[in-house]
Parts: C-alpha cells; structure tokens; sequence
C-alpha cells in the first residue's frame, strides 16, 4: 500500500513492475504471481 499523495498513478504502475520484475528474478513459481499496488484516499465525515 502506498500513500496517494506521494505516489501518483504511474508511479504505481512503476512500483508494481519493478516488484514483478524482482520476483520473476528471484524465485521460480509454478504459475504467475499478480503484484497489486493498492494506493487510496480515504475521507470520513461525521454528521452530529
């Protein structure tokens, strides 16, 4: 998880392919491994 207001969305896309490349590179799976970037702002009102 990244913070939206460091990270922008091609800097998502970034992190997620340099993650998948360093997996690819380090182990050996039997099947594909997704790398999810989850970057979200979350905003709570509260009504009185």
């Amino acid at each position: 998880m990244v913070w939206p207001e460091v990270v922008d969305d091609v800097g998502a896309q970034l992190i997620a392919r340099e993650v998948a490349r360093q997996v690819s590179a380090e182990l050996t799976c039997p099947g594909p491994i997704r790398v999810t970037v989850v970057r979200e702002s979350r905003v709570t009102a509260v009504a009185r």
